[in-house]
């Protein structure tokens, strides 16, 4: 079941960040890319956005993966699955690092542009801590990473 996670990783290109700073959490519709491993999910934002204020103050960070958009009928909802990955956020500085992420996420979304031709923007990437795929209502299966 981590193959079919890493899978899932693979083959979305949306998720939904979720972020808190206190009690107070946010929730953001973003794309991203996974790394060469399928464990780093790489993203931007701008530095004055919510999300980013608020995973600088507290880079834990949630992001939900479904396939929900492949199973649009009522019918077929057992076989929508869900993956949560649960990890750290974190600004990536190095140069190589950030273009290859930001060349792949332009060649995944070219509207991103817009973000990176501003001064405030903020390329990072959550690192996966641990997975949890729900496959229909009851099945789960739950992955902690060893530590890097």
């Amino acid at each position: 079941m981590l193959e079919t996670s890493l899978a899932l990783i693979a083959s979305q290109s949306f998720c939904v960040l979720a972020t808190s700073n206190g009690d107070r959490p946010h929730t953001s519709l973003m794309t991203y890319v996974p790394s060469a491993s399928r464990r780093s999910l790489y993203m931007v934002t701008a530095r004055e956005s919510r999300k980013w204020r608020n995973l600088f103050a507290n880079p834990e960070a949630s992001l939900l993966i479904d396939t929900r958009v492949e199973h649009p009928e009522r019918r077929e909802r057992p076989a929508i699955c869900a993956l949560t990955v649960s990890g750290l956020a974190v600004e990536v500085h190095d140069m190589a690092e950030r273009q290859a992420a930001k060349d792949a996420l332009l060649a995944r979304n070219p509207a991103l542009a817009m973000f990176f031709d501003t001064p405030d923007c903020v390329l990072f990437r959550v690192d996966a801590r641990s997975l949890l795929l729900l496959s229909g209502v009851a099945d789960a299966f739950h992955h902690e990473f060893p530590p890097e």
